[in-house]
């Protein structure tokens, strides 16, 4: 399944291998409509464009200074000539990234996972598809990680082709980039921040959330964050002071005269990925999700989704977009099963781990979403992986 976007669009679209066929959308309603097609659809959720929430009491969070990550930029174990059998999606040759007047491409595999305390060493390399080395960059959003760095862990299943880019880590929530060896001469500017939330979720093991790493590949600019949001149904509202302190303060800096008014790094960069355990839940009863996902039905879900619908109200995530969750909620399994929540709490079945995306012009940049999934061969933790597969062209 291939899902392409090009532009923000206020629509579900449902399409046919055919480019012009357009056989589903969005209602006034903002509900989901379904539509079916002899030829096979892909489909497409298209977060539409929000407000941003108002302004937040300065004590909701805590944003450190951000950091210029120079100490980051080793890429020792690189080589230091590109042979003909290196990835180059850059016109064929990664000079092009130099050239103000080129173009180029990247491939990009972004992964979060809320670890649930447990690293299950011997399959791990799932999580990273077993460092296959088709793509430029690996972004790796960690929540409740066991251990203070995951780096050294996760290196070696890229292998040598690929090099330490950047990290951020606050506690238990982590953010690690790895690209490929060619790319070392290329990335400038990179810097780290994060965004801690007080409160009970900020307890050891559990820290709640968002950590940044920002740089720029030839002349685009890039932001990865990875964030844990408050737990539990009802803490709605909670998630979406969350999200807006987050965008607020992250790479923060005094305003200037020459600012337009609301500006922020993230307006700024010309393409956004954020991943991690948003844990926003679907809204019904346990066994009617249940049976949904039973009878491979979770499109039919969307409209109960939390996140959907505050996206749908413009109450977050302005200008992001997702793609489809074709996939099974990934929370909250019995560890080491295939079974949802048995325990006395039952929890409803929820897409809590998610990744959206951002481009700053959508006129130039165009951004594919090769696959998004869940990893459900990981079973060490209660949450199961996602990852999706990405494809940025037109960069400059």
């Amino acid at each position: 399944m291939r899902t392409r976007f090009k532009g923000l669009v206020k629509r579900l679209l449902l399409r046919s291998s055919r480019k012009d066929q357009i056989v589903g959308s969005f209602r006034d309603s903002g509900l989901l409509r379904l539509a079916s097609s002899s030829t096979g659809n892909n489909a497409r959720m298209i977060l539409v464009q929000s407000q941003e929430l108002g302004d937040m009491e300065e004590n909701d969070a805590v944003s450190d200074q951000p950091l210029e990550d120079n100490s980051l930029d080793s890429f020792h174990s690189c080589k230091t000539s590109i042979s003909s059998s290196d990835h180059l999606p850059i016109h064929g040759h990664p000079a092009a990234v130099e050239d103000s007047t080129a173009s180029f491409n990247l491939r990009i595999y972004a992964v979060t996972w809320n670890m649930n305390g447990k690293i299950p060493h011997d399959s791990l390399p799932k999580l990273l598809e077993n460092g296959r080395g088709d793509y430029d960059l690996y972004v790796i959003g960690i929540q409740e990680s066991p251990v203070s760095s995951l780096r050294r862990v996760l290196h070696p299943i890229l292998g040598k082709q690929y090099s330490f880019v950047a990290k951020s880590v606050m506690g238990s929530l982590q953010l690690y980039v790895f690209g490929k060896c060619w790319l070392q001469h290329h990335i400038s500017a990179k810097k780290v921040d994060k965004v801690r939330f007080k409160g009970f979720g900020g307890v050891v093991g559990r820290q709640k959330g968002a950590v940044a790493a920002s740089f720029c590949i030839g002349n685009s600019s890039f932001l990865f964050i990875a964030s844990h949001f408050a737990a539990h149904e009802k803490k709605v509202n909670e998630r979406h002071v969350q999200y807006s302190r987050t965008r607020q303060k992250i790479f923060s800096r005094p305003s200037t005269s020459q600012e337009q008014p609301g500006s922020n790094f993230m307006d700024e960069s010309d393409v956004v990925v954020w991943l991690g355990d948003l844990n926003y839940r679907i809204e019904g009863s346990r066994g009617l999700v249940k049976s949904f996902v039973k009878q491979n039905l979770e499109k039919l879900l969307w409209k109960r989704d939390q996140l959907f619908n505050a996206v749908d109200k413009g109450e977050v995530f302005n200008g992001f977009v997702e793609g489809p969750l074709e996939f099974k909620p990934t929370y909250k399994y019995d560890v080491g099963t295939d079974d949802y929540d048995t325990s006395g709490k039952e929890r409803v079945p929820s897409w809590t781990d998610r990744i959206l995306l951002k481009i700053r012009d959508e006129s130039s940049i165009s951004l594919d979403v090769v696959n998004y999934q869940s990893i459900d061969s990981l079973r060490s933790s209660d949450h199961r992986p996602v990852k999706a597969l990405l494809r940025v062209t037109n960069l400059s």
